[in-house]
């Protein structure tokens, strides 16, 4: 069973140091972290200050442990390709995180346009989505080529004795 999480978490001290080709090495990075971890990144944006990652995890994966996986690993890796930027920067993520399940076709939907929409002072400064939606279907999880256990697992879900 997999859920899906929007994540979101910032920049040490929320200093604006996400540009140019930080941005790019970021973006590989997070790549290679949830494909070494069998995570699947179906969207990321990564701004000046902070960065949204839309990450498919199995049920089993606790949010601290991914968190601790993408933030630890990416800033290890980041800092060994540029150590002249750890005296700089001391230290590249803040701690913290917001995390937030996504329960539905429509709140993904929701989720990744507001991903995609996020812009800097009005200016569209962010890497291009990694997910290419087909459009010759017109389900969202054939849109995506998402397993069809997260497709189903968007249904109801009952909580106690109210539905969800």
């Amino acid at each position: 069973m997999y859920k899906t999480f929007h994540y979101t978490f910032s920049t040490y001290k929320r200093k604006k140091i996400l540009n140019g080709n930080i941005v790019k090495e970021l973006a590989i990075i997070f790549i290679d972290i949830c494909r070494e971890k069998e995570l699947r990144l179906i969207c990321q944006n990564i701004l000046v200050e902070h960065v949204h990652l839309l990450v498919e995890k199995k049920a089993s994966d606790s949010n601290e442990y991914v968190m601790k996986m993408i933030k630890g690993i990416s800033s290890r890796q980041f800092f060994k390709k540029n150590p002249s930027n750890r005296l700089e920067f001391r230290k590249l993520w803040g701690r913290g995180y917001r995390a937030e399940e996504i329960m539905g076709e429509q709140h993904l939907r929701h989720i990744i346009a507001y991903i995609e929409g996020q812009k800097v002072n009005g200016i569209d400064k962010r890497i291009k989505p990694i997910w290419k939606p087909r459009r010759t279907s017109t389900s969202l999880g054939a849109a995506l080529s998402l397993p069809k256990g997260l497709v189903a697992g968007f249904q109801k879900r009952r909580i106690g004795s109210r539905d969800v």
